[in-house]
């Protein structure tokens, strides 16, 4: 990451170099939502093994905070457009932002569904850092144009959910994958 962000600050004058940001982005979004993918099926036999009975049905809450961090990660990739036009208090404006929308959904969506508490509050951290890539996405492009995929994005983010949906539902899934 400290690469990248040297080298986009380093260039961020040479308008050339709005190309490479993309490609390098389209890289590196392909290759977080991958490794989510890896990684929430990877979760439910790490928990199962490792940890207690009790922490069992933890797995069923990671995938929506592996898919956060990739967000996360997203927003970072083009937050440092306010690094090399040196307007890093809209990051600071787009962190509050994410985290307004984090506690809404929990203050709101809790106290309404007690039983659905963690699963909420994995969602909730899921869509603000949604929120945050979006909000960034379309700051930045005052200071650079990343051309994010945005379809790609979507295909990625579904497939990503809907196989954490097929892992929950069945094991059956699972375990073609895996052996």
């Amino acid at each position: 990451y400290m690469a990248w962000q040297d080298q986009s600050i380093s260039d961020y004058e040479n308008r050339n170099a709005d190309d490479y940001y993309a490609k390098t982005f389209r890289l590196y979004s392909r290759f977080l939502f991958c490794a989510c993918l890896c990684l929430i099926l990877a979760t439910k036999y790490v928990i199962t093994v490792l940890m207690d009975i009790s922490y069992h049905s933890s797995w069923y809450y990671v995938a929506p905070l592996y898919i956060g961090t990739v967000f996360s990660a997203l927003a970072s990739f083009i937050g440092v457009g306010y690094l090399g036009s040196k307007q890093t208090s809209k990051a600071f404006t787009t962190t509050v932002i994410a985290a307004i929308v984090n506690a809404g959904i929990n203050i709101i969506f809790i106290p309404l569904f007690p039983d659905f508490g963690i699963a909420i509050a994995s969602l909730s951290t899921m869509i603000s850092y949604l929120t945050l890539f979006i909000v960034r996405n379309r700051q930045t492009k005052k200071y650079f144009d990343i051309k994010t995929p945005k379809k790609e994005i979507i295909f990625f983010t579904a497939i990503n959910m809907l196989y954490a949906t097929l892992i929950i539902k069945t094991n059956i899934v699972a375990d073609l994958v895996l052996f």
